[in-house]
């Protein structure tokens, strides 16, 4: 991943497509693969605004539209809306 915007609140990655690692069968990009990604970014970005180690405790993925094999990369997107002293409320999305 390559980051294009980092700020306390809010990160923007672009992710290059891996055929080998990413896509199903089908030749979409896989719903678990998708989540990970998701996931992973949403705790960077967590674990910097609270400078410790963060657990999802919570995590609910809608799937509006797939990502094919035709795409080189896409963007990643997470966003703190609310953040705590014991717990903070982001948002991700993949475009």
């Amino acid at each position: 991943m390559t980051p294009l915007k980092i700020s306390s609140e809010e990160i923007v990655l672009e992710y290059k497509l891996n055929t080998e690692l990413d896509l199903n069968p089908m030749g979409n990009m896989h719903g678990g693969r998708m989540a990970y990604i998701l996931d992973s970014v949403m705790t960077a970005l967590a674990s910097d605004f609270d400078k410790t180690d963060v657990n999802s405790l919570n995590f609910s993925v809608s799937y509006l539209n797939g990502i094919s094999k035709d795409l080189d990369s896409f963007l990643v997107t997470a966003k703190i809306v609310k953040g705590g002293r014991a717990m903070a409320f982001l948002t991700a999305d993949l475009r």
